[in-house]
């Protein structure tokens, strides 16, 4: 699915998904955030450059841990450790290591920021546990995006979501479902109201593990949104 990945502020809990999600390669990135300058005034004798330097040297033992752990598991990882906006950072180093995939986690910086400019797929990581026990796809009528079954294949329970507006007509939406489908096998779940709480709602209802939603290519969008309210993982698909 995903054969190289940027993982942004990396967290071990999550390196079993990694396998899960086909990841041969993964890149492990730190931002030292750019902001950490603006607190020098209050650390007598010590300059921005020193405090960079430090936070480095702080967090390199553990992501040199990290890589050998990956590299155990057969994910061959490198580290990146750079200063600036963490936004700005993580879509560079993207773009420039060539990745498939930028991977969050609730710790991460600013995570409706990347979801919302980043051009490749994103995934945030939250919860324990198996991140294909329950999943919901979620299906806007303005946009659908990739394979469904590309997303979906080692899914225990599916659950696909369409979401219409209050004043849309529902006929039809059953053929929409099946072209969608194909063979697969799946619940079906038609949902009026604002996307993003729906999605919301039947994630908890459903108590989902892991939400597929399309991005619509609008800033502060609905995989915005459930992106940065789930408590399920989610993976927003451009």
């Amino acid at each position: 699915m995903f054969n190289k990945i940027l993982f942004l502020n990396p967290v071990r809990d999550f390196f079993s998904t990694l396998t899960r999600f086909g990841v041969k390669k993964a890149v492990l990135l730190y931002v030292i955030d750019e902001t950490i300058v603006e607190y020098t005034d209050f650390f007598v004798g010590l300059t921005a450059k020193d405090m960079i330097r430090s936070e480095e040297e702080s967090i390199k033992p553990e992501l040199e841990e990290i890589v050998g752990e990956l590299n155990r598991m057969g994910v061959r990882a490198k580290y990146r450790i750079v200063f600036g906006n963490p936004v700005i950072e993580t879509l560079r180093l993207a773009g420039i290591e060539n990745v498939s995939a930028i991977f969050l986690t609730s710790n991460s910086p600013r995570i409706g920021d990347i979801v919302d400019v980043s051009s490749i797929p994103v995934l945030v990581l939250r919860g324990k546990g198996d991140v294909f026990k329950n999943v919901i796809y979620a299906v806007e009528p303005s946009k659908i995006c990739g394979d469904i079954y590309n997303y979906t294949r080692f899914c225990k329970n599916l659950t696909v979501l369409h979401l219409v507006k209050k004043s849309e007509d529902i006929d039809g939406i059953d053929e929409r479902l099946d072209e969608i489908l194909g063979n697969m096998e799946a619940e079906r779940i038609i949902a009026k109201g604002k996307p993003c709480k729906e999605i919301l709602r039947v994630a908890n209802k459903k108590k989902a593990t892991l939400i597929i939603v399309c991005h619509s290519d609008r800033i502060f969008s609905t995989a915005r949104c459930v992106a940065s309210k789930s408590n399920a993982s989610v993976l927003v698909i451009k």
